[in-house]
């Protein structure tokens, strides 16, 4: 009885959702974790109706900060956070908050909810997953060991940054993913003018491929210079040369 009373409280604002997935069929996963505010899905891009269309998958965010240092020209994040006075300047949630929400998250099935498939949870939607590595409590040496303690669930770190002295001292990481943004150096050196070097960020992405962390890389947006066939086989030799991806995702450039 007491126990029954401790999971209704823990799981008062889990929010569980059936969607419909591609193949038609339905099953059920987290919409989001309490108000939301820390782990929610995202879902505001429809499914296709036609096998043209674009797929986005509906994922789940773990918004642990919002903004970034680098200040791509095309960054979507200038429309999202227009009406802040501080702009994409980031800013930290607290950890403690972050915390609780996560391990409601992993806790799910083991407090009576019906079975839920793997998830990953991506840290670098409205964030430079990187960015706060240097701050008196660096996200990868808070959030990686919080996701070592089960081995379903995996999270998620997109970044232009180079800056992965704590990446390589963590042990273990069989549940993080590092997703490095690159583009064409052409491309990056016109519009990426505050983010490290292609070449740079290549290589910090070798470093950690050969310390067993899983490697993607997210080419995003593609942008239709003269001469954006050569700039991007490049990319590819470039990457291909140091390290393979476990997965290369592309991106086209789109309003903000």
């Amino acid at each position: 009885m007491i126990i029954a009373k401790k999971r209704k409280y823990r799981f008062i604002g889990t929010n569980l959702h059936h969607y419909r997935l591609i193949d038609g069929t339905q099953s059920g996963f987290v919409k989001q974790i309490r108000d939301g505010s820390i782990i929610v899905r995202f879902e505001k891009t429809p499914l296709p109706s036609k096998p043209t269309d674009v797929v986005c998958p509906h994922f789940l965010e773990l918004k642990w900060a919002y903004g970034c240092p680098f200040d791509c020209s095309w960054c979507y994040l200038k429309g999202t956070f227009r009406f802040r006075p501080e702009g994409i300047k980031p800013v930290i949630k607290d950890y403690a908050k972050i915390e609780q929400h996560v391990k409601e998250f992993f806790d799910v099935e083991t407090h009576g909810h019906a079975s839920l498939p793997p998830e990953i949870l991506n840290t670098g939607e409205i964030a430079d997953s990187l960015m706060w590595e240097n701050g008196y409590k660096p996200f990868s040496k808070f959030i990686i060991p919080l996701f070592e303690s089960q081995n379903k669930h995996k999270v998620l770190f997109l970044t232009k940054s180079t800056n992965i002295k704590n990446l390589l001292e963590i042990e273990p990481h069989n549940q993080t993913i590092i997703s490095f943004s690159l583009n064409a150096d052409k491309v990056a050196k016109k519009w990426e003018k505050k983010a490290p070097p292609v070449s740079k960020r290549i290589e910090a992405a070798s470093k950690l491929a050969k310390t067993g962390y899983e490697i993607r890389v997210r080419i995003d947006p593609m942008v239709p210079i003269s001469g954006w066939q050569e700039g991007y086989l490049e990319l590819i030799d470039q990457i291909f040369t140091e390290f393979k991806p476990e997965r290369i995702t592309l991106g086209s450039l789109r309003g903000l």
